[in-house]
């Protein structure tokens, strides 16, 4: 009985909460907003579908190889103010349907893993680009140094 009970409220709701995370459903929009959650890693109980990814203000540090392959869905990543000071080149590999991605105010150093380099590789986002999906990114404030062979235009 519970059960009918939790899918008629899905049903009838346009917001649930769950322990890490706020899911708001819309007509073409799942976003599920996980801000200010002091979370250390990638929530996994959004649902697959979710379109809109807020992780601000938690404490992720780094985000490793294709960490976000849970969420293939996603058009909007905002994963400002994380901590992030370093990413894997792969991290975003398959978010094939990304349009925005925030990564304002973060300390990145680098996006290979080596935090004793402080460098962009264009390979982080050259999927993306060649995919003609991203259409903002924000990487500002950073600690990048930026080398003119590694910047490309979106």
């Amino acid at each position: 009985m519970l059960a009918i009970d939790v899918l008629v409220f899905l049903l009838f709701s346009s917001s649930v909460y769950s322990r890490q995370c706020e899911v708001i459903f819309s007509e073409k929009v799942i976003r599920c907003d996980c801000s200010s959650r002091r979370l250390t890693f990638i929530p996994t109980e959004c649902p697959r579908n979710t379109t809109d990814l807020l992780l601000v203000r938690n404490n992720l540090n780094s985000l490793g190889k294709e960490i976000f392959t849970r969420y293939t869905q996603l058009r909007y990543l905002d994963i400002s103010s994380c901590n992030i000071s370093a990413i894997d080149k792969s991290a975003f590999e398959k978010l094939t349907h990304l349009m925005e991605l925030n990564l304002f105010d973060n300390p990145m150093k680098t996006f290979q893993g080596d935090n004793d380099i402080r460098r962009v590789d264009a390979a982080a986002f050259q999927k993306l680009k060649y995919r003609k999906c991203l259409e903002d990114l924000d990487l500002s404030p950073n600690e990048l140094d930026y080398h003119q062979d590694l910047i490309f235009s979106l």
